[in-house]
């Protein structure tokens, strides 16, 4: 398998089987924080979606959103890890690799 970072610019099929939905409003320092991480992550064992919920509330409904940012973390199309708001960077970098460490 090979890694996608995949901005959802329409209301194309998000794929879950080993992905992470990253869900934000604006492009911020987060934003471009976490892309950085994700990009330079050797791990090639998920894709992530990076979906601004301004274009598709439908999501909140479907995702069952509470906050922004979200991150959710799936394995084998099963979520493992539900990450809401802000979160220290070093501790999600080690949460993606325990779950996709496979």
């Amino acid at each position: 398998m090979s890694r996608e970072i995949i901005f959802v610019n329409d209301s194309k099929e998000i794929i879950i089987n080993n992905s992470i939905l990253y869900f934000y409003i604006n492009d911020n320092f987060l934003h471009k924080k976490i892309k950085s991480i994700l990009s330079k992550d050797n791990n090639k064992n998920y894709n992530i979606y990076f979906i601004n919920i301004k274009n598709f509330k439908n999501y909140i409904k479907i995702y069952d959103l509470k906050s922004v940012p979200t991150f959710i973390l799936f394995k084998n199309k099963k979520e493992k890890n539900r990450i809401n708001n802000i979160i220290n960077l070093n501790d999600f970098k080690l949460i993606i690799d325990d779950i996709y460490n496979f």
